[in-house]
């Protein structure tokens, strides 16, 4: 799983380097947490 995550870590950065990208996985971020919580 870490190995994954160092591996997609450029094209990650890439992809938040978007506003509104970050925007977007916030929201997202934000659904989980509401779910889990």
């Amino acid at each position: 799983m870490r190995a994954n995550l160092i591996a997609l870590s450029p094209h990650l950065a890439r992809f938040l380097s978007h506003p509104e990208a970050r925007e977007c996985l916030m929201k997202w971020a934000f659904v989980i947490w509401s779910w889990c919580g």
